[in-house]
């Protein structure tokens, strides 16, 4: 009985017992069994950590860290974390690893971070894992972030299931290997992940199992991922997999265009064309608007190229400018004839050939 426990931790801690001070305020701060109470928290850790509880020492200069349920206090917290660290706990390893991280108490030091989330992954601790990936990942050193993610995976963490799949997916630190982020994915897939379930639906719709595309999709959509509603609204509109329905497939992306930025191209692109509604231009750039201003780049090429059609090539310039700063190759090869010709912009020969090196090392064809 919780009620129970709280009783008996309550009135053996405050006889001075360190054990049921640190066990009382962890039930307070993690809302085990009850609610969450940040300040009756830190009230125990202190003193159960002014009785030499290197636990309780490490989880107070955590909260001082970050002022949950006490004052901030960074002189504080680098006080306890150096107590905790004299009687060699590791817990505090990693929470040295987030003040130089968050920039909370000091400028933020990735260094420093990363130094401290080494020690304390070398003691087993998978939070670390996933920290040190993410680090490495912001610093664009792929194979140390592939190695972490790895680690984390092979620990057991879905977190680390889905990233290394999706290094595998996007060939981070590795060649592109779908087959390999694919026996990931499943495994975070398998446990309810979501970005998996729908990423998994996008590896076998580019190999043309549709139907295992149409599965996975439709487990991400039930479990409510709208990048998923829009996918599956493809495979209607396309009937890949399905029964072509262009009703059904209006009904996936209105669904999912409050949340998924591109459902709002994809519904552009049937009123421009006229598939299963009656075409309309003023509706189709009403919806393509909407996408493109919240950065869906199918939208910003769609409406770059429906200006370009009108003739309006300033406007078309300056959505396939954002288009192509979203990554959109095709945009900047768009962008490389608007500059070679001087249409909607200043002729300017050298940024043409700069645009189209690039895009001719990247393989665009």
């Amino acid at each position: 009985d919780i009620d129970e426990a709280v009783k008996h931790y309550t009135l053996a801690a405050e006889e001075g017992e360190p054990y049921a001070q640190k066990k009382l305020a962890m039930l307070y701060d993690f809302g085990v069994e009850v609610d969450v109470n940040k300040e009756r928290a830190a009230y125990w850790y202190n003193k159960a950590a002014g009785q030499g509880y290197s636990l309780a020492q490490a989880r107070l200069g955590y909260l001082y860290t970050f002022g949950d349920g006490l004052v901030k206090d960074c002189t504080a917290a680098r006080y306890w974390y150096n107590e905790a660290e004299k009687q060699g706990n590791t817990l505090v390893l990693y929470y040295w690893g987030q003040y130089y991280e968050s920039g909370s108490c000091e400028a933020v030091d990735v260094d420093k971070a990363i130094s401290y989330y080494l020690k304390s992954a070398d003691d087993g601790d998978s939070e670390s894992y996933l920290r040190l990936a993410y680090l490495y990942r912001s610093k664009q050193d792929y194979g140390e972030a592939l190695k972490w993610y790895q680690k984390s995976a092979e620990s057991g963490d879905v977190v680390g299931y889905f990233y290394t799949g999706y290094m595998y997916f996007n060939g981070l630190g590795v060649d592109i290997d779908h087959d390999e982020a694919s026996k990931w994915y499943i495994k975070a897939a398998e446990q309810g992940d979501i970005p998996s379930q729908n990423n998994l639906g996008l590896i076998y719709e580019v190999r043309g199992e549709y139907d295992m595309a149409l599965y996975w999709y439709t487990k991400a959509a039930e479990n409510g991922s709208a990048m998923s509603k829009t996918n599956l609204g493809i495979l209607y509109e396309r009937g890949h997999g399905v029964k072509q329905d262009y009703a059904k497939a209006l009904e996936y992306y209105k669904e999912a265009a409050d949340k998924d930025p591109k459902a709002f191209g994809m519904i552009g692109d049937m009123y421009l064309s006229g598939r299963g509604v009656d075409k309309g231009r003023s509706t189709a750039v009403m919806w393509l608007q909407k996408g493109a201003e919240l950065g869906d780049r199918f939208s910003q090429e769609s409406l770059g190229y429906y200006h370009y059609e009108l003739e309006n090539y300033t406007e078309a310039f300056q959505w396939y400018m954002k288009a192509a700063s979203g990554g959109s190759k095709w945009a900047r090869h768009e962008l490389a004839h608007m500059y070679y010709e001087g249409i909607g912009v200043a002729k300017n020969t050298a940024e043409a050939l700069r645009l189209f090196t690039s895009l001719a090392e990247e393989g665009y064809p």
